[in-house]
């Protein structure tokens, strides 16, 4: 056995061996190849800075044969300007004696460019033939990139983030713009689920160009549920709209009681009363386990699956069948599932049968004082008639 798992060992140790070295060879050959081709294409100009402009503004690249080889390339645009340029033609062949290439580029650049410096790229890229070395089969691929630079000054923009973190609403604005801001504000519109809205403000500030600040308000109490929030950012003459949703701790449904007391040899009601602690309908479900140390897991059940209102109390019901359960005390797991939440209470049942007095005797006490109260009362009611009668005459 010693000497098949050593065995088995080298081989593993000769296998990787031997695909390093396959890649060590595609290394060596591929630096060969490529050394000659590294300044075989180029491409001017290679940088160029746009107006910003709405208007079509053209630019006409020549495209480089250094090394006077046969070239079949690709044209295509990267980055933040890449859905407004358009090229003459997006694929080109040059022969070996054909030293330049050229080709048209035609931006239109839209009014809502983001203020600062935007970049796009201008990609030519030549496709190598696969190499295969062994069993391996390697994708080359050369390219030259030309960018272009379009400045977008705007006097007054802002970029603004809004986030909750420990109770506080803080919403980070940045300056942008080639102007200060003299008046900052953000005022905050907490939503409920009801509708109400809770109205909240940050005090005002300035922001030079370049600053960024955060202004913060804090929450009131609020009970556990989901909200939503939208901050308006108001600088100087301006606004900005942002939302979000965020939760104040996490859904719970509690339980309040379920039923305890189980005659054997039915079907009976597994009433669990629930109260949904959300601001929110929750829809919810029970799994039931009833269990004995000795035998473990007896019975399982489950109830249906309920909605409950916000802050509403519902009863879940499954049904428990006591037949071969022999009386005496269970212990009980009851288990809520709702969102991707759950909660597990455990507790004790009691299955009894209607022969044995240690369960009767408790019931026919209930049943009679009841009758004896009702009775004395009733007796009360006659004897305050009568004195009434006798003083009416």
């Amino acid at each position: 056995m010693k000497f098949k798992t050593t065995q088995k060992t080298i081989q593993k140790k000769l296998k990787r061996k031997k695909k390093n070295l396959i890649f060590i060879s595609i290394f060596i050959i591929l630096s060969f190849f490529l050394i000659p081709l590294i300044n075989a294409l180029g491409i001017t100009p290679a940088k160029y800075n746009l107006k910003f402009t709405t208007r079509p503004q053209t630019i006409t690249y020549k495209i480089i044969n250094n090394e006077h080889r046969n070239l079949d390339l690709m044209i295509y645009a990267e980055g933040i300007l890449r859905d407004y340029i358009e090229f003459s033609t997006t694929s080109l062949k040059i022969n070996e004696d054909t030293p330049s290439k050229e080709f048209k580029a035609t931006i239109k650049l839209p009014k809502n460019l983001p203020p600062g410096t935007n970049v796009g790229k201008i990609v030519v890229e030549e496709k190598i033939p696969s190499l295969k070395v062994g069993e391996t089969f390697v994708n080359v691929k050369l390219r030259v990139i030309a960018k272009i630079f379009v400045e977008v000054k705007v006097s007054k923009y802002i970029e603004a983030s809004l986030n909750v973190e420990n109770e506080k609403l803080i919403t980070e604005v940045s300056n942008k713009g080639s102007e200060d801001i003299e008046a900052l504000k953000v005022n905050y519109f907490v939503l409920k689920p009801t509708g109400e809205k809770i109205n909240l403000e940050t005090k005002e500030v300035n922001l030079f160009s370049g600053q960024t600040k955060e202004l913060e308000a804090t929450l009131p109490s609020l009970a556990q549920g989901s909200y939503s929030v939208v901050a308006l950012i108001r600088y100087d003459e301006n606004e900005l709209e942002l939302s979000r949703n965020f939760t104040v701790g996490s859904p719970k449904i509690k339980i309040l009681s379920f039923n305890k007391y189980f005659p054997v040899n039915r079907i009976n009601k597994f009433e669990i009363k629930v109260k949904n602690e959300w601001n929110q309908p929750l829809n919810v479900y029970a799994n039931i386990a009833i269990k004995r140390e000795s035998l473990g897991t007896i019975k399982k059940i489950e109830t249906i699956t309920e909605e409950i209102q916000p802050y509403k109390i519902q009863t879940l019901v499954a049904y428990l069948d006591t037949e071969g359960l022999d009386p005496g005390k269970y212990d009980v797991a009851i288990r809520l599932y709702y969102l991707n939440e759950s909660s597990t209470i455990l507790g004790e049942i009691k299955v009894f049968s209607f022969y044995s007095w240690k369960y009767l005797l408790p019931v026919f006490l209930i049943v009679f004082f009841v009758l004896f109260f009702k009775r004395a009362k009733k007796h009360k009611k006659i004897k305050k008639d009568k004195k009434q009668k006798s003083k009416s005459r």
